[in-house]
């Protein structure tokens, strides 16, 4: 059992984490109302995390304390960006997941994990970083200094996969 007395600890997630990740996700998703989560879908990030992880990929995870698996987990993309006037490098960083297991929740596991994220990202260079937050969420990334931004605007293609 882990000493909760310093609070949890994140680590840099492997290769073979990626299907805890995958559950931890899963769930995330079904909680948000997406349900159709296929064997493809798991196949094809567990083959993203093994090209990408530690190249414009970065994930940390927290174990969880009753050694079954992983209590948290955050993900996210580091992109380069042109430089702009306005900030003074190009990295630009997304949390793509972020989240923990429905019986580690409000303990600080995914706060560990996206604490971790977030300093990785700053140490290459990210000036900018964006999530989209559900309403549950939302606290935790304003605690960590996150804040509104009510200029994006976004493009689909109106016959992709991801067309409303």
């Amino acid at each position: 059992m882990a000493d909760m007395t310093q609070g949890p600890e994140a680590r840099p997630a492997r290769l073979h984490d990626a299907p805890e990740i995958i559950r931890l996700v899963s769930g995330m998703f079904a909680e948000l109302g997406t349900t159709d989560a296929s064997a493809q879908w798991a196949a094809e990030v567990e083959a993203a995390f093994h090209e990408r992880l530690w190249n414009d990929v970065g994930a940390f995870v927290v174990d969880s304390p009753a050694g079954d698996g992983l209590a948290a987990m955050a993900v996210g993309v580091v992109h380069t960006r042109f430089p702009s006037p306005r900030r003074t490098n190009s990295g630009a960083g997304y949390l793509e997941w972020v989240g923990a297991a429905p019986r580690w929740r409000r303990r600080g596991f995914a706060r560990a994990a996206t604490s971790a994220l977030v300093a990785w990202m700053v140490e290459r260079g990210v000036s900018i970083i964006d999530v989209h937050a559900s309403d549950v969420a939302a606290p935790l990334y304003r605690s960590l200094g996150f804040s509104a931004s009510g200029r994006a605007l976004r493009w689909r293609a109106p016959d992709g996969p991801d067309a409303p």
